[in-house]
């Protein structure tokens, strides 16, 4: 573990934070409207296509549509009133982005429990420099983990903490030849990213 040593590059940083900075701009409402009907709004800084879902609590899709011609706005009232009572994910995706509302339908009602937003972090490689900047959307403890692939063995691991914007920089440049497998685990999500070591 101690072959891999934490390299803080201001340069680069500054890049990277504002590579991520430029995404995340994916903005969900939902609002109770009659009983059993749901307002939904959706935005975004650029004309964009939206993939919409909902799933029961087993996971089953119950509901898919995608938006035909991209906009910056989407708008829609869902009428739930044929859904079995219980609890139901709504997830609205675009690109690496995707917020996920969890609502409880109760008696025709609709309620909405809680709401998360995610956006898949940016890594880069290059001169044996991996650069990830992650938006912690739930604050969440997030930690990064490095696998040599093939034998699996776990090289590297670091907690990064708990801060919105998330920059970090790290010196393969140690590591004999080889892939690997960056691994950034979060509160909602994990994400892999692979890289070769020359």
């Amino acid at each position: 573990m101690k072959q891999l040593t934490k390299t803080l590059a201001f340069f680069a940083l500054v890049f990277l934070s504002g590579t991520v900075l430029a995404s995340g701009n994916l903005n969900v409402s939902i609002v109770q409207g009659a009983n059993d009907e749901a307002i939904i709004r959706i935005s975004n800084a650029v004309n964009s296509n939206y993939k919409i879902e909902i799933q029961n609590d087993a996971g089953d899709l119950i509901y898919y549509k995608e938006t035909k011609s991209p906009s910056k706005t989407y708008q829609n009232v869902y009428d739930f009133s044929k859904l079995d009572d219980g609890n139901y994910t709504f997830t609205v995706k675009l690109n690496k982005e995707f917020s996920q509302t969890d609502l409880r339908i109760d008696n025709g009602k609709v309620k909405v429990m809680e709401q998360d937003k995610e956006l898949d972090p940016f890594f880069a490689y290059q001169n044996d420099i991996l650069k990830l900047s992650y938006l912690n959307y739930d604050l969440g403890d997030v930690k990064m983990y490095i696998y040599e692939q093939g034998s699996n063995n776990l090289v590297y691991e670091e907690d990064l903490g708990s801060d919105f914007a998330l920059h970090h920089a790290l010196d393969f440049s140690k590591l004999r030849t080889g892939t690997y497998d960056a691994v950034l685990v979060g509160d909602l999500k994990s994400y892999e990213y692979e890289l070769k070591v020359n």
